[in-house]
C-alpha cells in the first residue's frame, strides 16, 4: 500500500517537466542538452550543404602515365592509381610520380585560405 501523503507518478512527472522548462528558459546550453537528448536537429545535412563549393585538382590518367614512362619498362599499376584505402606508402609511391599535382593542391589550399584569413583580419 501507498500512503496517501506520497506523491502520484502524475504529479512527480508534471513537477519534473516544470523543472526542466525552468531550466531550459535559465539556460541555453540546457536547452541545448535537452534538443540533444529528444533527437533535434541530429540531421542538418540540408543547411550544411547549401554554399558548398568543392574544388578539385584532375590528374592525369593511368593509361597517359604508362604510355610516357621512360624506362620502357612495364607500369606498375599499383603505384599508378590511388588507393582506396589510406595506404602511406602506395600514396606516397602514386604522388611521387606527380610533383604537379601536389603544387596544385597546395596553391588551391593555400589560395582558399588565404581568402579565409583575409577575410577575418
Amino acid at each position: 500500500r501507498t500512503s496517501s501523503s506520497s506523491p502520484k507518478v502524475s504529479q512527480l512527472s508534471q513537477q519534473m517537466r516544470e523543472m526542466q522548462s525552468q531550466m531550459i528558459s535559465e539556460n541555453e546550453d540546457a536547452e541545448l542538452i535537452m534538443q540533444a537528448l529528444r533527437g533535434k536537429n541530429i540531421n542538418d545535412d540540408d543547411a550544411q550543404v547549401q554554399g558548398l563549393e568543392m574544388k578539385l585538382v584532375g590528374f592525369d590518367d593511368v593509361d597517359e602515365l604508362c604510355d610516357v614512362d621512360s624506362d620502357g619498362e612495364n607500369c606498375d599499376t599499383a603505384s599508378d592509381r590511388l588507393p582506396f584505402d589510406y595506404d602511406p606508402i602506395a600514396l606516397q609511391k602514386f604522388f611521387k610520380k606527380r610533383p604537379q599535382l601536389v603544387a596544385a593542391r597546395i596553391a588551391q589550399v593555400t589560395s582558399t585560405g588565404g581568402n579565409v584569413l583575409f577575410n577575418f583580419a
